[in-house]
């Protein structure tokens, strides 16, 4: 068989799958704003996405760029080279995109083609060279190497002109209308509905339905010869529509705005992207065909492959299909979209990305800058601001079960209006913007002025961003190097490297979909969980005191081994113990969201039990901070090589480890049964174990005037000393607050 055509029918197999884990990854580019704001049911959302879809799809003129945006010429290679050339790509771009998914992130379908294209056409046009001349001064005549730079620079030139024009959109809607904007959107919000909605409409028009009859001819050259007279026309045209619906109905024009927002987007995606998906495999099939129309397919110069090949109607309604069924089906896209989603969320909690030094750094140079402001501008000024961005009386519209919004549709129409917008001008300008990261950063810009990234999770957040914008570049050079290793394994190893592709990516699709599956599983359970937590108050206090256990158990556990590596000069332990320590640092934060969301849910009556609550939500942080502070003077001890405990020391902590331990037992299996029925007993030990504190104080500083210890060996059993009993008395300040608590239910 030849394997020019086994090549061809995995083209077409991968053309299918492409569909599916390319529409996964860019949903979020039309999905996230409508879904975060509740526009709409979720059914009525996908339908709208749905619609647009079909529609971009036919509308798309039927046009495959065989060489997208001129990556490499087609004329200087065969049919079998361009063939494996197209499968390294879609082998490539399935394993990059696929991977993106399973994480939750989303990046740029046209870059992971594009770069694709360049590995895969780079590492082939190495291999004719090394074959024939050895000249590889050619390459410049096989490869445009321009194009790199050209996509680097749209990344870079979307982040930036996304962030600036969405962050002063949103802060200026917001100054407009504020967080309570319901009676001032029907007084004159119809004035700016248009505008939004006027943008809209040319994004359809350039965007969408740039390859259709409309916009061909005569309409074409006068469309772009009056842009601004036209806008002016649909702003017109929208004001008086929205000032209708206003007067006569109650209907939400801002649900209005955002589902027609969401369809231009779905709509432009499909139009415009869907070559990113089946170009290369059309492509391939237009190669093969007109090679075998030759007397010698297998060396027919490919001169015919350049311009522009186009996709039967049957091919583009098919594409069409997949890419609804994915959106409905696909729950690695609705993933995506909560990356998207929760890094722009108005409220706070879990934040699924850690903080880096990078992401710290921007937030403080950022508050710093800020701060410098506001000492400019007059308090007047800055008191008016202040009222505009007040969401204290805010309350949003909750769904049918009860969940808030991510954020408003205020905002969720100000992404979408100023992602359509910037998205227009650059196809007008004829600058390569990215659609994906037009939207994402977008979106993250209109969180700034709503003040969702507050001081609590700025740096989460912006951890999260930059996380996203390195995917970005990774993108691109994993779809370079990764094309180019696929291309040789292909062309050298032939039909044992093209069966050694196929199944690795099978399998690679198979793994991820299972860690996909197990990780949505986690997910619902924990989502269920918390649900029930935000019904139920015993729920609610009962896990978090169980939370509690696990946090004081922990503490036990490390404070314990550090002390006993202390007394054995064991410096592993003691570096475990250390790294553990650092660990439950972590830990404490996400415990004390858990907490404070637990106490939100009590009135506190009583003045006694409300200060209580206070302390205790700070003594969990002060047990984290205390604890990792004692193991780390014991590893700088042990780690200086200063002089080992004597044995009345060794001893005496020895005793004091059991003891803490002891009584550590029984409190923290009181906390995880949700039982007090020994609170006496635990008392008395808690009693106990401090009494004599003073005495041991006393004993330590005897055994100093006798010589019996080290001024550093005295210093730090002192310190171990006081940290048992700060240890026990925060720990048993959390054990009484549960006891009240459940008191109080």
């Amino acid at each position: 068989m030849d394997i020019n055509l086994v090549i061809l029918v995995i083209l077409i197999l991968l053309a299918i799958v492409d569909l599916t884990v390319g529409v996964a990854n860019d949903a979020v580019n039309f999905l996230n704003s409508a879904i975060g704001a509740n526009a709409a049911k979720l059914r009525t959302i996908m339908i709208v996405a749905a619609i647009g879809v079909l529609v971009g799809v036919m509308v798309s003129g039927g046009m495959m760029e065989v060489a997208r945006k001129g990556i490499f010429n087609p004329e200087f290679f065969l049919m079998p080279e361009l063939m494996v050339i197209f499968v390294s790509v879609m082998f490539l771009d399935i394993l990059l995109l696929d991977t993106f998914n399973t994480f939750g992130l989303p990046t740029s379908t046209t870059v992971s083609i594009v770069f694709g294209l360049f590995g895969s056409g780079m590492a082939m046009t190495l291999i004719k060279i090394g074959d024939t001349t050895g000249n590889y001064s050619e390459i410049a005549n096989y490869m445009n190497v321009n194009m790199v730079l050209t996509i680097i620079g749209a990344i870079l030139l979307s982040i930036v002109m996304a962030f600036v024009f969405g962050l002063f959109v949103q802060y200026i809607t917001r100054l407009i209308f504020s967080f309570d904007f319901e009676k001032r959107f029907r007084r004159y919000g119809a004035f700016w509905g248009a505008m939004a909605l006027a943008s809209i409409t040319m994004f359809i028009m350039m965007k969408g339905a740039k390859n259709t009859e409309f916009m061909k001819g005569d309409f074409k050259g006068y469309f772009q010869d009056n842009m601004g007279l036209i806008f002016i026309y649909l702003y017109g045209f929208w004001t008086v529509v929205l000032l209708i619906v206003q007067r006569f109905t109650k209907f939400n024009v801002l649900k209005l705005i955002v589902l027609v927002g969401t369809f231009a987007l779905a709509m432009a995606f499909a139009a415009n992207d869907l070559v990113n998906f089946i170009g290369a495999p059309i492509a391939g099939l237009n190669a093969f065909k007109i090679a075998s129309l030759t007397d010698n397919p297998l060396t027919t110069s490919m001169s015919g492959m350049q311009g522009k090949l186009p996709a039967e109607t049957w091919m583009l309604l098919f594409s069409g299909l997949v890419m609804v069924a994915t959106l409905f089906l696909s729950k690695k896209a609705r993933s995506v979209a909560t990356t998207t989603i929760s890094l722009g969320r108005q409220d706070e909690g879990y934040e699924r990305f850690e903080s880096n030094a990078m992401a710290r750094a921007l937030v403080r140079m950022t508050y710093g800058i800020f701060s410098e402001i506001k000492k400019l501008i007059p308090s007047s000024v800055i008191r008016f601001v202040n009222s505009r961005f007040d969401t204290s009386k805010f309350k949003p519209d909750l769904d049918e079960l009860g969940n808030a919004p991510a954020f408003d549709l205020l905002r969720a129409a100000v992404i979408l209006f100023v992602s359509a917008g910037l998205i227009s001008i650059a196809t007008f300008f004829k600058l390569p913007l990215s659609t994906t990261y037009v939207t994402f950063i977008v979106a993250m810009a209109a969180a700034l002025p709503d003040k969702a990234w507050g001081r609590d999770s700025a740096v989460y957040r912006v951890s999260g961003v930059l996380t996203v914008i390195g995917g970005w570049f990774i993108t691109a050079l994993f779809a370079t190097v990764g094309s180019m290793i696929i291309c040789y394994t292909i062309y050298y190893g032939e039909w044992v490297g093209l069966l050694g592709v196929f199944v690795l990516t099978a399998f690679t699709i198979y793994r991820s979909a299972r860690y996909h599956k197990a990780k949505e599983e986690k997910h619902r359970a924990a989502d269920i969980k918390s649900r029930k937590e935000e019904g139920d108050k015993e729920y609610s206090n009962k896990k978090v005191m169980n939370d509690v256990s696990i946090f004081l158990n922990d503490v036990t556990s490390v404070f314990a081994k550090s002390n006993t590596g202390l007394i054995d000069e064991d410096l592993k332990k003691l570096k475990k113990s250390k790294k553990k320590a650092a660990e439950i640092e972590k830990d404490v934060i996400v415990l004390n969201s858990s907490f404070i969301r637990l106490v939100n849910k009590f009135e506190y009556e009583d003045t006694e039990f409300a200060n209580l609550a206070i302390r205790i939500t700070i003594s969990l942080q002060d047990i984290s901070d205390k604890l990792y502070h004692s193991v780390a003077q014991n590893y700088k001890y042990v780690n200086n090589n200063h002089k080992p405990l004597t044995e009345d020391e060794m001893e005496l902590l020895t005793t004091l480890n059991k003891k803490y331990e002891e009584y550590n037992v029984l409190l923290i299996k009181a906390l995880g049964d949700y039982n007090f029925e020994n609170y006496e007993t635990i008392k008395k030990l808690y009693t106990e174990f401090n009494s004599n504190t003073l005495e041991l104080y006393r004993n330590q500083l005897k055994r100093i005037k006798k010589q019996k210890s080290t001024v550093r060996r005295s210093i730090i059993m002192l310190n171990l000393i006081s940290d048992f009993e700060i240890q026990s008395d925060l720990s048993f300040k959390v054990f009484e607050f549960a006891k009240i608590s459940r008191s109080h239910i």
